[in-house]
């Protein structure tokens, strides 16, 4: 469990339209976890970042899941996922999108895997669903 909290004053330069303007950015995350008998891990996270030059808070509101695979002789894998909603602009009505990630990992040697995983965006204001098969590898 764990909280995190930075604030950030910074001067836009010359280029920008509001050259010289000081203003500030903050980000408050709030995030935990719990690991039963090593078989499953499950963990959440909440994330609010405040931009008062632009006016723009964001938020990310998250859940995730690992369970690993046991009772196959010779096979080291774990299921996982994640679901988040992510609103990018919180003054905004139907801006936001839930995004879901489900997959496999799979553990061929020490410190290595392979997971190949499905990816599902659905965004708030009816455009079309984004979905995509990707392949990660993690050493």
């Amino acid at each position: 469990m764990g909280l995190a909290g930075t604030v950030e004053p910074f001067t836009y330069g010359a280029s920008d339209t509001t050259a010289g303007s000081t203003e500030t950015k903050s980000v408050v995350a709030v995030f935990g976890g719990l690991t039963l008998k090593s078989t499953i891990r499950v963990g959440g996270e909440f994330d609010r970042e405040m931009d008062s030059g632009k006016g723009v808070s964001r938020q990310i509101v998250a859940a995730y899941f690992d369970l690993r695979v046991r009772g196959i002789p010779n096979l080291n894998m774990s299921l996982f996922g994640r679901v988040e909603s992510y609103d990018p602009d919180l003054g905004t009505d139907k801006d936001g999108e839930l995004n879901m990630i489900i997959g496999v990992k799979i553990f061929p040697i020490k410190a290595f895997n392979i997971a190949p995983n499905l990816s599902y965006s659905i965004p708030e204001a009816g455009e079309s669903d984004v979905k995509a098969l990707q392949l990660s590898f993690e050493y």
